[in-house]
C-alpha cells in the first residue's frame, strides 16, 4: 500500500525497479552507491533538483530527530543532476557538499534540542544523480527543479509512502506535522 500526501500519481511503481535498486550513482564522499547498498533498511528518500534541494533538506533535517528510534532506518538524498553541464560538475559537487554539511549542522542542533544523542547513521547518505535515473524509475522524470519529492522505502524495496512539494509549498507547520503523521503511518505498514 503506498500513501499520498498529494494527488495519487499513477505512474509510481509499487517496488523499487531492479534497474534503480542496482544502478550505480556517485555518492558525495567517494566512489559510488546503489539503493540496494540500503536494502533490508527502511529508507527516508529525498529528490530534488537545483531548485529545491534547501527545502528537501530542511525537511529531511526536521524529520530526522523524529525517526531517530527506527531500527534499520536511513536518509538518502538524491539531487537529480539531469541536464547539468559536465563543466560545472566540480562546482556543483562542491554546492552539494557545502549543502550537505549545513544540513547535518542543522540535524545536529535539532538532535540536541530534543535531548538525542547524534550518531553517524543518523546523517544522510548524499548521491548526486548525473543520469536521472531515480526520478525516471520512480517516475518523477523532470518534475524535481522546483519541488522535491519524499519516499519512505520499507526493508524489501517496497514505496510506503510518497510525498510531492507542492508549487506553492503551504507556509503552516501544519503541512510537515502531516507528512510526519503519513510517514509514521507507513512505517507503521512496513
Amino acid at each position: 500500500m503506498i500513501l499520498f500526501l498529494q494527488t495519487p500519481q499513477p505512474e509510481s511503481p509499487a517496488t523499487l525497479s531492479t534497474k534503480l535498486l542496482t544502478e550505480k550513482i556517485e555518492y558525495i564522499e567517494s566512489g559510488t552507491k546503489s539503493l540496494e547498498d540500503f536494502k533490508g533498511k527502511v529508507m527516508l528518500l529525498s529528490l530534488y533538483g537545483r531548485g529545491s534541494g534547501e527545502a528537501a533538506g530542511k525537511l529531511s533535517a526536521d524529520l530526522a530527530p523524529k525517526f531517530a528510534k527506527e531500527k534499520d532506518f536511513v536518509r538518502v538524498s538524491v539531487a537529480d543532476l539531469t541536464g547539468a553541464p559536465g563543466f560545472l560538475k566540480g562546482s556543483i559537487r562542491k554546492g552539494v557538499r557545502d549543502g550537505a554539511k549545513k544540513g547535518e549542522e542543522k540535524t545536529k542542533s535539532l538532535f540536541e534540542n530534543e535531548k538525542l544523542e547524534y550518531k553517524p547513521e543518523n546523517s544522510s547518505v548524499y548521491l548526486l544523480d548525473w543520469k536521472g535515473i531515480v526520478a525516471k524509475e520512480l517516475g518523477v522524470g523532470g518534475k524535481t527543479g522546483r519541488t522535491y519529492q519524499i519516499f519512505v522505502i520499507g526493508k524489501k524495496g517496497e514505496i510506503l509512502f510518497r510525498y510531492s512539494q507542492p508549487p506553492e509549498p503551504p507556509k503552516s507547520d501544519d503541512s510537515q506535522k502531516k507528512i510526519e503523521d503519513e510517514i509514521k503511518k507507513a512505517l507503521e505498514t512496513k
